[in-house]
């Protein structure tokens, strides 16, 4: 028998949010948008991203992220 959970949260997440969930300053995360490697949606003129897209980049950029590269916020700061 399949048991299928579901968890209902938020499927779009403002920038501050984003970065949040992916351990990244909002620098850095205007950074790998910049780059193209992260796309956000424009909605009524505001800036979402989905969370199937910020799992897709997580996932593609594990190595980078394990290396500190991504997450660092610390390269925010200092900036």
């Amino acid at each position: 028998m399949t048991v299928f959970i579901l968890i209902f949260c938020k499927l779009l997440l403002t920038r501050e949010e984003a970065a949040e969930i992916l351990g990244i300053g909002i620098r850095k995360l205007d950074e790998v948008v910049a780059r193209g490697e992260l796309k956000p949606r424009r909605i009524d003129g505001s800036v979402r991203f989905f969370v199937g897209e910020l799992v897709r980049f997580a996932s593609h950029n594990i190595s980078e992220v394990n290396e500190g590269g991504i997450a660092s916020e610390a390269d925010d700061d200092r900036a």
